[in-house]
């Protein structure tokens, strides 16, 4: 195992090096992910950019979950939708109620200032708690684009409330 990962290693820092000696202009950014990411590893992206070699998000896979330190980017997130994959599907009602409950903030990360904005997931759970996950850390995370079905639905009902009072409006100046 060690000798693979030593092997590998090797491989990713020849190739990026290659990279780098091809086009010194542009950044290059390698990782190495193995066969998937076998339950228990973890691994490292290295980047070659204006300031020199950084390394950047560790990837660690736990058998459950595949867990980033750092920021990961990609070109679209999928999430499973698929009906047959569903029981028990009921339109949300009352959503406009529970966004009205929810609470943007504007914060700074303990661990490096960073400024953000986003929801405090302690809050979120008090009112859909179905939208929070609790680590085995004891941490809580949003899921943030679950927060759309929510919206779509708050929307509605708002549209609704602006159609009826349209009418109202319309009624009372004839």
């Amino acid at each position: 195992m060690y000798k693979k990962l030593l092997i590998s290693f090797g491989l990713l820092v020849v190739l990026t090096a290659g990279a780098v000696l091809i086009n010194f202009n542009k950044p290059v950014e390698a990782a190495y992910l193995g066969s998937g990411l076998p339950n228990g590893t973890s691994s490292q992206t290295l980047r070659y950019g204006a300031s020199g070699w950084e390394a950047s998000s560790i990837l660690t896979n736990d058998g459950a979950n595949l867990v980033s330190t750092g920021s990961m980017t990609a070109t679209e997130f999928l999430y499973s939708s698929d009906a047959r994959l569903k029981d028990n599907v009921v339109q949300l009602s009352g959503a406009l109620n529970k966004i009205n409950s929810l609470e943007g903030v504007s914060f700074n990360w303990k661990k490096d200032g960073q400024a953000e904005i986003g929801l405090i997931a302690q809050e979120v759970e008090k009112v859909v708690p179905e939208l929070v996950v609790t680590g085995n850390d004891g941490l809580k995370a949003v899921k943030y684009g679950n927060v759309v079905a929510l919206l779509i639905e708050a929307v509605k009902e708002q549209q609704a409330e602006i159609d009826s009072l349209k009418a109202q409006v319309k009624e009372l100046s004839k």
